[in-house]
């Protein structure tokens, strides 16, 4: 009967669902942040800032910057994470982020453009709401540097299943790479 056969595959779904997050429910895995530098300093200064202030730890960080290498050198002097400029052979958005993540050690992926920040828990709930749950990629709310808003953090995920997580929220749209977690 086909609705016996269509309950007998939910329910093992359910199941493989359930050992999965049991398997990745203590998960840390490490996590590359890409900072993608388009020629402003200070906003890859305070975008750096951000990151240094996750309270998730098992972070390294890459810079992508066409100039001034050693400049930002210099800002990544302070930083707490493995962290490293990656010289890119022009200001293409996609070249940047493709070198850095060809050249990234984490197992997963943020990307924040130097303009934006992360709230201090953002890695943390990703690292929670995406990772642990058996996820692939996720989204979040982000904060433009010169807007000079506070930083939205997300405080659920909902609608979660095997391939992937997408949180919307009235403040949540994807309106920038910065968004990204893969």
């Amino acid at each position: 009967n086909r609705s016996r056969a269509v309950a007998e595959i939910r329910r093992n779904y359910a199941t493989w669902k359930e050992n999965l997050k049991a398997t990745v429910a203590h998960f840390s895995p490490l996590i590359t942040v890409v900072i993608v530098n388009r020629g402003n300093l200070n906003a890859a200064r305070v975008s750096l800032e951000s990151v240094c202030a996750q309270t998730y730890r098992q972070l390294e960080v890459l810079v992508a910057t066409k100039d001034d290498t050693q400049r930002m050198d210099s800002i990544l002097a302070d930083c707490p994470f493995a962290a490293r400029v990656v010289r890119t052979k022009d200001n293409l958005l996609s070249a940047q982020l493709n070198q850095c993540v060809a050249q990234s050690s984490g197992e997963f992926i943020g990307i924040l453009i130097a303009g934006d920040r992360y709230a201090p828990q953002r890695i943390d709930k990703l690292v929670n709401g995406v990772v642990r749950q058996g996820g692939e990629w996720g989204f979040s709310a982000i904060t433009n540097i010169e807007t000079g808003k506070t930083p939205t953090a997300f405080e659920t995920i909902r609608g979660a299943d095997s391939t992937g997580f997408a949180v919307l929220t009235s403040e949540n749209i994807l309106r920038s790479c910065s968004n990204l977690f893969f």
